[in-house]
């Protein structure tokens, strides 16, 4: 597949850039819900550069596990919105989720003028960070890492007595309270492409939730142009507040499955498993008919639609697919 040969090959490109470039430059932003205006969103991490140098070290080493394992079989799949297989790595091309580039684009630049301060308040806000690693080339890597990656170390009246250092095994006195950040990555941005480690991170962090609501309503306006489907508004709301459904949908879209829906076969499956959503000839075409206030036709309705109940040629059994990858 394109996408993934193209990924890896800028999973090497980052790999190899780490190990060639001497100084590259790292500035972290915390991000919280507060207020409107970026300013009262983002806030800059001061540091010196000897603490930059570590957090260059730790995104170098993080990047090479990640790397190693998108190369196991099956270790790197195209970002489903469905569901990703459990301990892959997945991958989003930017240019077809405009609307994410745009998220991506709002992590600040390097001077950002607001400086954090060690604000308790701010960090129980706050929902991410973002470190932004700049190379000699010009071209830089955005990575991200959720709130439980953040802590702020306060005692004394908001002072820390002291702090333990593990290069020198002693303990030394500072002056203020301590952040400190795990770096490990739940995803990040480079060359055209979103890695993607921890798959429940990404999709609380970013906006790919409204992405995939989008998709979902795109899958109804799809279905609406074969079938006569009723309230269209009304099924687009109640996709809205089902996630999981909707995801199934926008994974429809994504994977090309509702061009292949056939009315016949489709009214032969609703006999077969009993359903209570129903599938009816109409004119030259096909009616679904269904109750909106039914949870349950509404999801036997989406399981219909996104392929949920594959059959095995060879035990003839059933299941329910919770990840599809062509075959």
């Amino acid at each position: 597949m394109p996408l993934i040969e193209d990924a890896l090959s800028a999973l090497s490109d980052l790999r190899a850039a780490f190990q060639r470039d001497q100084q590259v430059g790292c500035h972290v932003f915390l991000f919280a819900n507060q207020g409107r205006a970026p300013r009262d969103r983002w806030q800059r991490v001061s540091m010196d550069r000897t603490l930059s140098d570590r957090f260059v070290d730790a995104a170098s080493l993080s990047i090479a596990h990640i790397q190693e394992a998108a190369l196991d079989e099956n270790g790197l799949l195209e970002f489903d919105f469905d569901a990703m297989a459990s301990g892959s790595v997945g991958v989003v091309a930017l240019d077809t989720t405009p609307q994410l580039a745009g998220w991506l684009g709002e992590v600040p630049v390097e001077d950002w003028p607001v400086i954090f301060s060690a604000d308790p308040n701010f960090v129980e806000r706050a929902r991410f960070f973002c470190s932004r690693y700049s190379f000699d080339d010009g071209r830089e890597l955005k990575t991200f890492r959720g709130k439980r990656g953040i802590q702020i170390i306060l005692e004394r009246g908001n002072r820390l007595a002291a702090m333990f250092r593990q290069d020198s095994d002693e303990l030394r006195p500072v002056d203020s309270s301590v952040i400190t950040f795990d770096q490990n990555i739940d995803f990040f941005e480079w060359d055209g492409f979103i890695f993607i480690a921890n798959l429940a991170a990404f999709e609380s962090i970013t906006n790919i939730r409204e992405i995939t609501a989008a998709k979902a309503h795109e899958a109804i306006d799809a279905i609406a142009g074969r079938f006569e489907l009723g309230d269209v508004a009304g099924l687009k709301a109640q996709l809205s507040d089902r996630t999981k459904l909707a995801k199934k949908l926008a994974a429809a879209v994504q994977h090309g499955l509702l061009d292949d829906i056939d009315g016949s076969r489709l009214i032969a499956r609703i006999e077969e498993r009993q359903f209570a959503v129903r599938c009816r000839p109409s004119g030259d075409g096909f009616a679904l008919d269904m109750n909106l206030e039914s949870r349950i036709e509404v999801e036997q309705f989406v399981n219909l639609m996104t392929d949920v109940y594959l059959h095995s040629p060879v035990t003839r059994r059933e299941w329910k697919a919770i990840t599809k990858t062509p075959a």
